[in-house]
C-alpha cells in the first residue's frame, strides 16, 4: 500500500452541523474499518471547530489527527495519497491532481471517476442530493482499494483532473453561469 506520504487519507470540511455529523460517522465506520484492513492507516482531519467528540475519536483512534482550521489547505493535500470532502473541497482537489473520495452532507458518491461524473454533477460532489444516501462500507472499500493499488490511486488523479479541466476550470464555469444568465435576461 501507499507509504510516502504524511496522510493515508485527508478529511477536509466544516465540523458543525450536518457536515460534522458526515464527518463523524467517516471517522468512526469507515475509517476504523479501514484500520483494521491496512494497520499502518493513518488520517487527518482539516476545519474546525474541534470540539471535544472529536478530541475524543482521538483519544479512541489515535491514527486520527484533527489540525483544525489551516490557511494553506494545498499543503496539507499534497500530503496525503487521496483527500476525502465535497464541493469547493472537491473541486480544489482534482485541480491539484489530487486522488479524491466524494462524499458530502447529502450522499457518496466515490472516487473522482467518470463512472462516477453524473452524481458527483449532480450532487456538487455529494453535497446536495433529493435523498440522502451514505455507504460507509463502499467508502472504506474504495479508500482501501486507492491505497493498496497504485495504478487505481493514479487513475483516480488523471479522470478526476481530466473532470476538472472538462467541467470545472472557470471558463467553463464562467461560459455556463453567462449562458443561464442570458437565458433568463430573455426570459423577461
Amino acid at each position: 500500500y501507499i507509504m510516502e506520504f504524511d496522510f493515508h487519507a485527508l478529511l477536509i470540511g466544516r465540523l458543525s452541523g450536518e457536515k460534522n455529523a458526515v464527518a463523524l460517522a467517516v471517522l468512526r465506520q469507515a475509517f476504523s474499518e479501514i484500520k483494521k484492513r491496512i494497520p499502518a492507516f493513518k488520517a487527518a482531519v482539516l476545519g474546525g471547530p474541534v470540539e471535544d467528540e472529536h478530541l475524543e475519536i482521538a483519544k479512541a483512534q489515535p491514527y486520527i489527527t484533527f489540525m483544525g482550521h489551516q490557511d494553506d489547505v494545498f499543503s496539507f493535500m499534497n500530503r496525503a495519497a487521496l483527500v476525502v470532502g465535497t464541493g469547493r473541497v472537491a473541486i480544489e482537489a482534482i485541480s491539484k491532481k489530487n486522488a479524491l473520495v466524494a462524499i458530502g452532507t447529502g450522499c457518496y458518491c466515490g472516487p473522482a471517476l467518470n463512472e462516477n461524473h453524473q452524481l458527483i454533477k449532480e450532487t456538487n460532489f455529494g453535497d446536495w442530493a433529493m435523498e440522502k444516501q451514505y455507504d460507509y462500507g463502499k467508502l472504506a472499500h474504495d479508500i482501501t482499494l486507492c491505497l493498496n493499488q497504485p495504478e487505481y490511486l493514479k487513475k483516480v488523479q488523471e479522470e478526476g483532473y481530466a473532470l476538472y479541466t472538462r467541467n470545472y476550470t472557470i471558463d467553463k464555469v464562467y461560459t455556463r453561469v453567462q449562458a443561464i444568465y442570458e437565458s433568463a435576461k430573455a426570459a423577461k
